[in-house]
């Protein structure tokens, strides 16, 4: 499978090839290729090579040197002597067989026609033209011969499935672990097999009184654990992506890396119109990857914080992801204690905000925006749908604190939160908060995050704060009291806090 793909590498890249200067590959059988090499030629290609006259000499009676017997029916036929081909097993035949320089000259001499076509390389076609569903056809073809083969009639259902799970469907397996095949080809191999499994003759089309799609399904939920050939190609493709994502050292994989990664990863990387069969079958199957693997963090040394997918925040609020707390509550660890700061209890709020070491991610970004707002404290998370936009945040003058605060609502269910934020003229973190405000709208919720941030900073005993927020309408409200915003005018106006600020 490695020289397969190394192959079709090989030949698509001499594709790309631009520019006067072509390129020639050699598909070469060296038992058929050895025996056929002319010795007068190759004594012209020694001497070509400006060898020592003497060396020629007796590199050619090596070759010469050669007598062959036929045995015919037990007895041993008179010696003879052959007029070309190479000794097999001799260490010297190989450098003298690749020692040709010219490809009509070695394909006149030994034999071997020039073509457009490579055909089948260790059973795999050599695809160096269009993706076809012709190319594939070889499979169908021995399919159709072995299913002929049987009597079908002498087979029970159970011996028929055997058939199908140990023999046709192995058939197509190698060409499957180098290339998707086409949906065609995989339609037509499970067209066969249904055939088979429901028919007495396969060139009948009979009714089926099962869903193939239940069929394939695992013996454990009701099927009978035929493989469909779509799927079974795309796991035996995905385990190549397998190898890639652990950075393999093969050598297929060292010229994938080569051709098409460079400097990017296989999980962020995207094909182009230039790559390879092989190489866009195996983007393809990355979902696959996605579903039955978990890419853990390990030294951190090649971490991209704002790049990288990360497990969903909405897992870790609803206690999903097990920190240290929720672990020692249900007896699964010795202590509640944050195992890298080791000073306070690890709940979601330490691990993502109040953590020494979470604190100098955050204290590094200047900038940072967020596809889903998230409540703190068991606040109900309500995701935004709008496309996320960067925000430039300019810190406020010394000794000023700066205070931000925001409200969103959902349309549908009416829920809205409100939360914020108070940060000092290092971009330090000072403070935090998130309500849940019921069902109102997202004035509302405004208001009662403006609310929340000023009698928090009147807690903390904040004299000097700056007040941003993205709600003009609430500027207002707050600047001139002459604004009527209605009963909610109250809830800034009507409140101590407020006038402590202004």
């Amino acid at each position: 499978m490695d020289n397969t793909i190394l192959v079709q590498e090989a030949i698509h890249s001499m594709r790309q090839l631009k520019g006067k200067k072509g390129a020639l590959a050699f598909k070469i059988d060296l038992h058929k290729a050895f025996d056929s090499v002319d010795w007068k030629y190759l004594r012209e290609v020694l001497i070509d090579f400006n060898l020592p006259d003497q060396l020629v000499r007796l590199m050619m009676f090596s070759v010469t040197s050669l007598q062959l017997s036929v045995i015919w029916n037990g007895e041993e036929l008179p010696y003879f002597q052959p007029k070309r081909g190479l000794r097999q097993g001799d260490p010297l035949s190989p450098y003298l067989f690749i020692m040709g320089q010219l490809a009509n000259s070695f394909s006149s001499a030994c034999g071997i026609p020039l073509t457009h076509d490579l055909g089948i390389y260790l059973g795999v076609p050599i695809i160096h033209g269009r993706f076809k569903a012709s190319n594939y056809k070889h499979i169908l073809e021995k399919m159709k011969i072995k299913l002929a083969g049987w009597k079908q009639k002498s087979l029970s259902l159970a011996g028929k499935r055997t058939l199908v799970q140990s023999v046709t469907s192995s058939i197509p397996t190698y060409n499957m672990q180098t290339v998707l095949l086409p949906s065609s080809t995989c339609s037509a191999i499970d067209s066969l097999n249904r055939k088979f499994l429901w028919d007495s003759d396969i060139q009948t089309n009979k009714p089926h009184l099962v869903h193939w799609n239940d069929i394939c399904l695992p013996r454990r939920y009701g099927g009978l654990g035929v493989r469909s050939a779509k799927e079974f190609n795309k796991a035996l493709i995905a385990k190549l992506g397998w190898q890639l994502l652990l950075g393999g050292e093969k050598p297929w994989c060292q010229a994938i890396k080569h051709k098409y990664l460079h400097s990017a990863s296989f999980s962020s990387c995207n094909p182009t119109p230039s790559s390879s069969i092989t190489w866009r079958s195996i983007l393809k199957t990355r979902d696959v990857l996605q579903l039955g693997t978990r890419w853990r963090v390990g030294s951190g040394c090649n971490i991209q914080l704002w790049n990288d997918i990360w497990a969903a925040l909405r897992l870790l609020w609803r206690g999903k992801v097990l920190t240290n707390s929720v672990r020692f509550e249900r007896h699964m660890a010795p202590a509640p204690v944050c195992p890298r700061c080791e000073q306070s209890p690890e709940t979601p709020l330490h691990l993502l905000r109040d953590c020494f070491y979470s604190r100098l991610v955050w204290e590094s970004a200047h900038t940072f925006a967020l596809e889903s707002r998230f409540a703190l404290e068991s606040v109900n998370l309500i995701h935004d749908t709008r496309a996320p936009r960067w925000v430039s945040w300019t810190p406020p003058p010394h000794p000023y604190l700066k205070l931000n605060t925001d409200g969103s609502h959902n349309h549908h269910s009416g829920k809205a939160a409100a939360g914020g934020l108070i940060r000092d003229h290092n971009r330090r973190w000072v403070h935090g908060f998130a309500v849940n405000v019921g069902l109102t709208t997202s004035f509302l919720a405004e208001l009662w995050g403006c609310r929340e941030g000023l009698k928090l900073a009147h807690s903390l005993g904040i004299q000097q704060l700056v007040l941003e927020m993205d709600s003009l309408l609430a500027i207002q409200l707050i600047q001139n009291r002459q604004v009527s915003a209605g009963p909610a005018s109250m809830l800034l106006i009507g409140h101590l806090c407020v006038d402590r600020f202004l």
